[in-house]
């Protein structure tokens, strides 16, 4: 709901007010589209895109230390990383031994970004 420069910016800007710091450690942007139902890919691409560059100034001004992305594939990866001018730090994403990830990874690891892994536990499976 906080997608686009402006939106993003003002959301930042009442997180270190309601957190009473002047600098967040890391925002990640938590997931790649809208949250409306009707998704349209373009609209979706230039949110990202819009979103990225709010980051970007964020870390410029110094109120973010860190910045990065959630629940990203591999085309939004490649997309953020060919249109950025600072790459993300972190990628979260679901990782475990169920769902590794390889090529994602591998993605990462090529462009210096860290995985931070996640497991829903909504999955219940006991053998996680």
């Amino acid at each position: 709901t906080e997608m686009g420069y402006d939106k993003t910016i003002a959301a930042a800007r009442r997180s270190l007010e309601n957190l009473r710091t002047n600098q967040i450690d890391l925002l990640l942007v938590h997931f790649p589209g809208s949250p409306d139902a009707v998704q349209d890919p373009r609209r979706n691409r230039e949110l990202r895109a819009s979103t990225w560059r709010a980051l970007e100034a964020l870390h410029d001004d110094g109120l973010v230390r860190c910045i990065g992305v959630s629940n990203w594939s591999r085309k939004h990866l490649r997309e953020t990383l060919a249109s950025c001018r600072l790459p993300p730090a972190v990628l979260e994403t679901e990782v475990h031994p169920r769902y590794q990830q390889e090529e994602l990874r591998g993605d990462c690891l090529a462009a210096g970004i860290q995985v931070m892994a996640h497991c829903p536990l909504g999955h219940g499976s006991p053998a996680l």
